[in-house]
């Protein structure tokens, strides 16, 4: 059973780096195309952490489908939207964050098979445990979020509302940073969007996660 006097730290991880924020301190590093190794020697020097573990939008697509007809259930729902979800060889696990047997579209998240599982088994190796895996957009929990766009360094995730709760357009874009400008421009040709920057600077203490910021208009 894990200690529950484990200190609580902060994971980030997106395609192509992760970041963890210990006592009060952020490092940054590296990933290779081996990713679970750069992780589990990155986590080698902090041992017996509970993380709170946030994905980047390279590891963690959001997605505006389509209702599936005929299906009974969510986890029916989220088993049929991995399967069309899924490219080439890489298959994709969907959880969805709305969910109705009306006629609207669905929201979802979709992650790799075997993100999350490969994230646990590198956790424990380092006598860690897991707080929770969320998208890093979810640390945001203030402001104006009906119409938002959500850049961090590789990805921005954008969605509209039309009416609280009811989603008109969902989605993740790869962008790099450079190209982030030019990109918010073109989607705010569709309406206005609140956009925030993931900064990779540890939030106020006692404050889950890193520094989001807000941007201006560009």
């Amino acid at each position: 059973m894990w200690s529950a006097k484990s200190e609580i730290a902060d994971l980030y991880l997106s395609g192509r780096t992760f970041a963890t924020r210990t006592n009060g301190q952020v490092l940054l590093h590296p990933l290779t195309e081996d990713w679970m190794t750069s992780l589990q020697s990155g986590l080698s020097d902090w041992p017996k952490r509970c993380w709170r573990i946030w994905l980047g939008g390279r590891r963690c697509g959001l997605h505006l489908c389509e209702p599936i007809e005929g299906v009974r259930s969510i986890e029916e729902a989220e088993t049929a939207l991995g399967a069309s979800l899924s490219v080439d060889a890489r298959a994709m696990e969907v959880r969805l964050a709305t969910w109705s047997t009306a006629p609207r579209p669905w929201l979802a998240m979709a992650t790799e098979v075997g993100l999350i599982d490969g994230l646990m088994s590198v956790v424990a190796d380092s006598a860690g445990s897991v707080c929770g895996v969320r998208p890093w957009w979810t640390m945001v929990s203030t402001g104006d979020l009906s119409d938002a766009a959500m850049c961090d360094d590789e990805t921005i995730t954008y969605w509209r509302q039309s009416e609280p709760g009811i989603f008109s357009t969902a989605a993740t874009l790869w962008a790099v940073r450079e190209q982030q400008p030019a990109t918010l421009q073109r989607l705010r040709i569709g309406g206005a969007l609140t956009a925030r920057r993931l900064e990779m600077e540890a939030s106020f203490e006692q404050t889950p996660g890193f520094v989001v910021s807000l941007l201006n208009e560009m």
